[in-house]
């Protein structure tokens, strides 16, 4: 299935309404003429011109303009410069003539980049819908191409002789939430889970982690999914916006942070016109959550819609957790210190009214009054405080309310999302038991659950951008590797006494995939038989794990020890089971996986013939040697005296 080409249509404003585009300028948009960005372009200028990129003789505009917007538009180059012996370059000279010789002009080229991380991941070439096409480097077609961001930093550098930029749209330049600069697109979180809007694809790996690891290395920039190059002489450089556009209107808000100059800032802006009262009452949380030991950070206005931060410098409580997981005494004294100090801004009292309902919902704790915050910031995760001489600096004040807020849930909103985010923190303090040492019970936690779901659905109304989503088919090359590798064709016994006899069943089977096995037996007379064995292959070393049985009350392994996969493993070949039928079963199917280990035990046999080679190569040096030679030459002198005494 196809996306939901709504939901892209109303995101892709996004690309570009950050940026403080001047008013009465003149506008280039070079773009596919089904655009929505036609729309949103000539409601920011009178003055815009549309080229197509199915259209050629764009040598033929003879004017000059304020800006310049490539929207997809480099990838058809050849076809608009088809009678260029190097297209891709020509274009851009092209962009050079018709750019504006001011300093505020500015040149936009959005392209995708051809080795983007979605693409390894089994997303399709998003021209051709074939895939791994750019990373094969279109060995199949030659009419529409896109590059690798070193490919267009050199032709960028033939051309542009000012300066020129990577920003990086996230999850792609056709329906972004974020944008990265160089720098943001290692540190802050490229890569988060999105929604899969243009096409039907394959998910071979989880593209979240891999983004991590990338980042990690700081390599993330160079596998970015999209590109957006700015071309300009700006003192504004935008290192980072996040758009809140998954919200009811008027919550719609966007975030950015700017470096002017050299000093940083951080500005918060109505997205949506309805939005404007939000960034208002944002301004006056300041005011209403400050004490002594923590406060939130000012924000001053600067117009109607959008107002202003300083940029904070150092660690947040995040970082200091995250940069001591080889230090469990260290990471609770943060977390005891930090519940301390929400303990000491709170009182006994109830909290359930019809203004709690309508952030919360109607769901209660089991007691009418708990330990609360009034007023209470929610959004007191470690990600928004920064530890200053004692003093916690509180960023990003969006969410306070003149509410009686448990503390409980406030101090599990912060907990829950820091194990979130690291996920390797379990491993150093339980996540369950740090809840519980806070008298946070699973009761609560499912209170808890309850009222954050309702407040992001139903109060803020996160993902009410409602668009379909295309498919995508998770695709393991594990399992196809089992699917297609079958297991070796094995002999399955079944033991059993009937009367004064000892029968043996055989079953020749083949593996279902990988290692899995079914074994079927039927004929029985269960009244009859007793001292059932079952032996999965037969004369084999394995180990082996019971998946799943019919017709049997009880299957136990003999002799065997499990490992942490659960698996029987026997020291001996043809290890086997010991079963109990269900009453009146007349057949028996048992499924099972097995790991052969005659290697195992070959390398094992290896292992004990080389340690006693090596004992015995000791050995041969201690006879050889001169002291055992004058011990045993004593030896024999002590023998002969005590025989002549």
């Amino acid at each position: 299935m196809q996306g939901d080409y709504r939901e892209i249509n109303e995101r892709s404003k996004n690309l570009f309404s950050w940026y403080p585009f001047k008013a009465g300028s003149s506008i280039l948009l070079i773009c596919d003429n089904t655009s929505s960005l036609i729309d949103y372009f000539r409601q920011v200028s009178e003055d815009v011109t549309v080229y197509g990129i199915d259209e050629k003789g764009l040598e033929r505009i003879d004017r000059q303009f304020d800006y310049i917007i490539v929207y997809g538009g480099l990838e058809y180059a050849k076809h608009m410069m088809a009678d260029q012996e190097s297209p891709y370059l020509a274009f851009l000279k092209q962009l050079k003539r018709l750019i504006a010789p001011t300093e505020t002009a500015a040149v936009f080229i959005a392209t995708d980049n051809r080795i983007g991380l979605k693409y390894f991941a089994g997303a399709p070439e998003s021209y051709t819908q074939n895939y791994f096409l750019g990373i094969r480097d279109y060995e199949d077609t030659d009419e529409i191409r896109t590059f690798t961001k070193g490919e267009l930093k050199d032709m960028l550098s033939k051309v542009f002789l000012g300066p020129f930029g990577f920003l990086y749209p996230y999850p792609d330049y056709r329906y972004p939430s974020e944008i990265f600069d160089s720098v943001t697109v290692n540190t802050m979180g490229y890569g988060r889970p999105y929604k899969n809007m243009l096409s039907r694809r394959f998910e071979l790996f989880n593209e979240t982690k891999a983004a991590k690891v990338l980042s990690d290395e700081q390599i993330m920039g160079t596998l970015a999914n999209s590109f957006l190059i700015q071309i300009d002489y700006s003192d504004e450089i935008y290192e980072y916006i996040k758009y809140s556009d998954d919200r009811k209107d008027r919550f719609r808000i966007y975030t950015a942070i700017i470096k002017e100059k050299g000093k940083r800032k951080v500005v918060k802006a109505a997205y949506a016109p309805a939005a404007i009262d939000h960034i208002g009452q944002i301004l006056d949380n300041a005011d209403a959550f400050s004490y002594e030991d923590m406060r939130m950070l000012p924000a001053k206005r600067i117009d109607e819609k959008s107002i202003e931060y300083e940029y904070l410098y150092g660690d947040n409580l995040n970082a200091i957790i995250k940069a001591s997981l080889q230090d469990a005494d260290k990471i609770r004294e943060i977390i005891d210190e930090f519940y301390n100090r929400l303990k000491g801004h709170s009182s006994l009292q109830g909290y359930s009214c019809a203004d709690f309902e309508e952030v919360f919902g109607t769901a209660t704790l089991a007691e009418d009054k708990a330990m609360c915050m009034k007023p209470a910031n929610i959004d007191l995760i470690f990600d928004n405080i920064y530890p200053k001489d004692g003093m916690y600096e509180i960023i990003d004040g969006e969410w306070i309310f003149d509410l009686a807020v448990p503390t409980g849930f406030i101090l599990w909103r912060s907990i829950n999302e820091i194990y979130d985010k690291i996920l390797s923190l379990n491993q150093v303090i339980d996540k369950n038991e740090l809840l519980k040492s806070y008298d946070i019970s699973a009761e609560d936690v499912r209170i808890f659950e309850s009222w954050n779901r309702y407040f992001t659905e139903e109060y803020v109304g996160a993902n009410s951008i409602t668009g379909d989503e295309a498919d995508s088919d998770l695709l393991s090359l594990n399992d196809i590797r089992i699917t297609t590798d079958k297991g070796p064709k094995i002999a399955a016994h079944l033991n059993y006494d009937k009367l004064s006899e000892r029968v043996v069943k055989y079953v020749d089977i083949e593996a279902k995939r990988g290692n899995i096995y079914k074994a079927d037996y039927d004929t029985f007379e269960p009244d009859k038989i007793s001292n059932i064995s079952f032996y999965p292959a037969v004369p084999r070393f394995y180990d082996s794990r019971i998946l799943k049985t019919e017709g049997i009350e009880s299957i136990t392994p003999i002799g065997a020890s499990k490992d942490e996969q659960g698996f029987d493993c026997f020291g001996a070949r043809n290890g086997g089971y010991s079963i109990t039928l269900k009453e009146n079963a007349r057949h028996i199917t048992i499924e099972y996986e097995l790991v052969f280990t005659e290697q195992k035990k070959l390398d094992e046999y290896a292992e004990l013939y080389n340690r006693l080679e090596s004992k015995t190569n000791e050995l041969e040096g201690i006879y050889n040697s001169r002291s055992w030679k004058l011990i045993t030459k004593l030896g024999r002198v002590v023998k002969w005296r005590r025989r002549k005494d």
